[in-house]
């Protein structure tokens, strides 16, 4: 059987045209052809057009006792388009772009991505799986309205785990991420005279999500990412009351001090203080709250 020409029997073709698409993803040539016949007297001809970045796409043409096309990118595409939208939905709701409480309308959201309602509904499910989305029967999505009494809880837990990353990070950091954490907290010094509560905002992310990959614990650092995020719509801008940016640089120095030097219970602890549930961030979080409710 040639690369070029593969003849299969397809009794039950629709069944097997996901496993087909699937087989011709390891064929090495960017453009070959591979012919399909079944019982029903159809022909299928399967081109495939392997993309840069290695996505298979196959267009298929035809009749029935003639040629048949199935566009087997519904089959490759689907997934990828589900997890875009998210990607995108997540970013409008950590961003304030739409904030707790806010409709999420599925027709609206298809319209932008030119797809049909079945993507933007998987990813509605996506997202109320981590919590940013509830799905209400009958009313459809709206962006999770956190109470109090949840914001106090997670913010308990996002303390802990971020002390952990920086007690992990203490005793795993890599040489060359050392110099990239230290060199992440010189340049965040730039803004401390200027006051730039947007870009010194960035950088304290950069810094802590820097501890998080030194941690050498994914799970850890994807669970931290997924805490911070769903409060972070929040507080969106930590850094405007006097004095903030020029603490949290100081915390973020004895932070660093620590976890250069290996000292995984000073790291641990500093971390703990800077995000501690009784500081000043937490305090400004629920004084925030309250105003809105």
């Amino acid at each position: 059987m040639s690369a070029g020409s593969n003849r299969l029997c397809c009794c039950g073709l629709f069944k097997r045209i996901h496993a087909l698409v699937s087989e011709t993803r390891n064929v090495g040539s960017p453009d070959r052809s591979s012919a399909f016949s079944g019982s029903i007297g159809c022909f299928i001809v399967l081109k495939k057009n392997i993309c840069q970045d290695g996505n298979v796409w196959a267009y298929c043409k035809g009749r029935f006792h003639g040629e048949m096309v199935v566009d087997s990118a519904l089959l490759t595409k689907k997934p990828y388009r589900t997890e875009e939208i998210a990607q995108w939905i997540r970013h409008e709701i950590e961003s304030g772009a739409f904030p707790p409480g806010s409709r999420l309308e599925e027709r609206p959201l298809s319209e932008r991505f030119g797809v049909s309602k079945t993507p933007v509904r998987e990813a509605l499910i996506q997202l109320s799986s981590i919590g940013l989305v509830e799905l209400r029967q009958r009313r459809g999505a709206i962006v999770t309205l956190l109470s109090v009494e949840q914001v106090i809880s997670m913010f308990e837990v996002m303390t802990e785990l971020e002390s952990m990353a920086a007690r992990l990070a203490a005793s795993r950091i890599s040489p060359d991420l050392r110099e990239e954490l230290a060199e992440i907290h010189r340049r965040s010094a730039a803004f401390i005279p200027t006051q730039d509560f947007e870009k010194y905002d960035a950088i304290n992310r950069e810094f802590h999500e820097l501890i998080y990959r030194c941690s050498c614990n994914d799970y850890l650092e994807t669970s931290i990412k997924d805490v911070r995020g769903r409060l972070r719509v929040y507080r969106r801008y930590p850094f405007q009351k006097p004095g903030r940016i020029r603490r949290s640089f100081a915390d973020h120095a004895q932070i660093l001090e620590a976890i250069l030097r290996g000292d995984e219970e000073t790291a641990g602890s500093a971390m703990r203080d800077h995000i501690s549930v009784g500081g000043r961030v937490f305090a400004d979080l629920i004084a925030e709250m309250g105003r809105r409710s």
